[in-house]
């Protein structure tokens, strides 16, 4: 597919880290086929459950403050006001 029929986003990514590059390189990538055994579908729940984790601490970066005056009040702002945006202070 060319940038032509691409959006926006694919062909602003594309001119700053070369995208196009990478995605011919993945097509000639070919992928051996597996077995579908039990250790493969768990190594696919691992790496998703560690990107869950991941995502949800830099999330918690945002707003827990981990010192011993503001550790309860961040915990409670986390429980009934998080949804509202960032805390700045």
């Amino acid at each position: 597919m060319d940038g032509a029929k691409r959006g926006r986003l694919w062909r602003w990514l594309d001119e700053r880290v070369g995208l196009a590059e990478v995605e011919k390189l993945a097509r000639k990538k070919q992928v051996p086929v597996h077995r579908h055994t039990i250790w493969y579908y768990f190594g696919g729940m691992t790496l998703f459950l560690f990107l869950v984790q991941v995502t949800t601490g830099i999330l918690l970066l945002l707003y827990y403050r981990p010192s011993a005056e503001e550790a309860y009040e961040s915990i409670q702002f986390l429980m009934t006001e998080s949804t509202r945006g960032p805390r700045i202070s």
